[in-house]
């Protein structure tokens, strides 16, 4: 996904919403299906039945029956109330459960959207940064090498102008002027790195440390000398370094001595 969501959490939250849906449609269901029990009875009777009316012999019996003073009964005297006995029905008892867990589970939706949100925004937000950054990239690469570019243009068109004052037809070319074109264009290219870059050309000389982390040695020379082991023996090409920091750019390209032991004559 990228910085702040991988792909494990997105299907976690995933897996979370397909099972919410499953409890959902099964709540959903046991509210639409009646239920097959028989309604729960608290009491010994349901609502609405009233006890049986008296037969006419038990009326008779009841009108012979003396009344004693234990238990006087005076047209004052209210009858005794039966207690009104209720039914709870199956079906609302397992509606007010579904309910109590539709509520429940609505708020672990709730959560869910929240995550899945924040989810998505942060993934929107990684793919807007990805693209600013590439952009970004794309600019500074653009304006690192502008410069460059515009001086290596510079050598280019004057190298070409000495190439112009060049013909290989005419007879009477002047070397020595030819040479100077060319160490023009060498000093023009070396104030060019010095002015703009803080780079200066290095050259070794003949006799001078061999030193590895300045120098790369190309070619070695035989020699019986120990006082001219590992020094330099001529300079190929020069080296570039950074005259404000010392960073070597490009090492220089030398020749270096290398001693020869002379086979002992008394063996």
């Amino acid at each position: 996904m990228g910085l702040f969501t991988n792909d494990t959490e997105l299907a976690s939250l995933k897996e979370d919403v397909i099972n919410l849906k499953r409890q959902v449609q099964g709540i959903l269901e046991r509210i639409e299906t009646p239920a097959d029990a028989e309604p729960m009875e608290v009491g010994s009777a349901t609502a609405g039945e009233t006890e049986p009316e008296q037969t006419a012999e038990s009326a008779v019996e009841t009108s012979e029956t003396p009344v004693t003073s234990e238990t006087p009964v005076t047209p004052e005297t209210p009858a005794a109330e039966k207690p009104v006995e209720t039914v709870v029905p199956q079906e609302a008892v397992a509606s007010c459960d579904c309910c109590k867990q539709l509520e429940e589970l609505k708020v672990q939706v709730a959560k869910l959207a929240e995550a899945v949100d924040n989810a998505a925004y942060q993934e929107k937000m990684v793919k807007e940064l990805h693209h600013e950054l590439q952009q970004y990239k794309k600019g500074f690469l653009e304006d690192l090498t502008k410069g460059y570019l515009a001086d290596i243009i510079q050598v280019y068109e004057r190298v070409a102008d000495t190439n112009s004052h060049l013909n290989p037809d005419d007879e009477t070319v002047d070397v020595k002027a030819l040479k100077r074109l060319l160490e023009n264009n060498m000093l023009f290219i070396s104030d060019l790195l010095e002015d703009q870059y803080s780079i200066e050309c290095f050259t070794p000389q003949p006799g001078d440390d061999y030193k590895p982390k300045e120098q790369k040695a190309l070619k070695t020379e035989a020699t019986d000398d120990p006082a001219k082991a590992n020094t330099v023996a001529a300079c190929i090409a020069c080296g570039f370094r950074n005259y404000e920091t010392g960073r070597i750019i490009r090492q220089a390209k030398i020749k270096v001595y290398k001693l020869t032991v002379a086979p002992n004559p008394q063996k």
